[in-house]
């Protein structure tokens, strides 16, 4: 199937009672990100966001 082949699935920090990723898919795109990978989807990094943002008034956490 061309989307689980072709799909990232990432993971960061999570916690509580569903956090177990033991029994998590066993698609190729699965990953348990580290922190340097998770910054990645950040809204600064990902879109860019901390430099246009601001100025539309909608609330945003840049951080993760």
């Amino acid at each position: 199937d061309m989307g689980l082949a072709t799909l990232y699935y990432g993971e960061y920090a999570n916690t509580g009672p569903s956090s177990d990723t033991s029994s998590r898919v066993t698609w190729p795109g699965f990953h348990i990100m580290s922190y340097e990978e998770a910054t990645n989807f950040t809204v600064p990094s990902l879109i860019l966001g901390d430099q246009w943002l601001d100025s539309t008034s909608v609330p945003y956490n840049a951080s993760l």
